[in-house]
């Protein structure tokens, strides 16, 4: 396949069922980079919306609603109290390509085949989470890449009016380095993960603090990156090749 011109091997892909698309894309980072820059999974797979998760702020559990099953389909449940210890929290705090992380169990969770798994402690300390900054967990998943999962903690900037050390307050944002804890599902252990900045600082500390912003938390994984919003939009970029 190397020998032939891309645009000529665009072409042929283009031409297969949407499954084997999907499992082309799976051979090799070439392969996976031509269907992706192409747009060629979007050409063939339009998926309609069949199911989705709500999390009210006033909520202490996500809603989940769902088209009618037919009789020979599996159906999915948002139940998540009927397979996991009913002591946990079923809000959802984020999810990426089918998992779903959960908020204050801190689990992860396949609605489809209800399975899931709590993350394990001792958990590495988060940056500056003892000098007034928030954490918050973001899934990271690709079934394309690899079958694992990571779990990733960000610092969220503290917002404007709190507390902070005049030391902290000077500190350029984002840093130059931060170790963030990642969690791996292929090791089922946490470690610490070197993320380096590209580019100069957005400003300081101080100068980036803002109001309450309400539920800017977001987190999107896409070809691999890592997109978080919260007052200013973070992208983490993961250049490890998972097992």
């Amino acid at each position: 396949m190397e020998l032939l011109p891309e645009d000529l091997f665009a072409d042929i892909l283009q031409h297969l069922p949407e499954q084997d698309l999907a499992a082309a894309r799976c051979v090799h980072t070439s392969w996976r980079a031509t269907i992706d820059c192409r747009r060629l999974m979007q050409l063939v797979l339009t998926l309609p919306l069949a199911r989705i998760f709500l999390t009210f702020n006033d909520h202490d559990l996500s809603e989940f609603f769902a088209h009618p099953t037919p009789p020979s389909a599996t159906a999915v449940s948002g139940k998540f109290h009927q397979y996991m210890p009913t002591t946990i929290s079923a809000s959802v705090q984020d999810h990426c390509n089918g998992l779903l992380l959960l908020l204050a169990a801190s689990s992860v969770v396949n609605p489809a085949t209800r399975r899931w798994a709590a993350l394990p402690n001792p958990r590495p300390s988060c940056p500056f989470s003892s000098e007034g900054f928030s954490r918050y967990n973001y899934i990271v998943f690709d079934p394309a890449v690899s079958p694992h999962y990571e779990v990733v903690q960000v610092p969220h900037l503290p917002t404007k009016g709190a507390k902070v050390k005049p030391q902290i307050a000077g500190l350029e944002w984002p840093p130059s380095l931060m170790m963030l804890p990642v969690f791996s599902s292929a090791t089922n252990g946490w470690e610490k993960r070197s993320f380096v900045r590209q580019g100069e600082a957005l400003g300081t500390v101080a100068d980036l603090q803002a109001p309450w912003p309400g539920d800017q938390e977001y987190g999107v994984y896409w070809r691999g990156h890592l997109y978080v919003h919260h007052i200013i939009v973070m992208r983490y970029y993961y250049s490890r090749t998972w097992s």
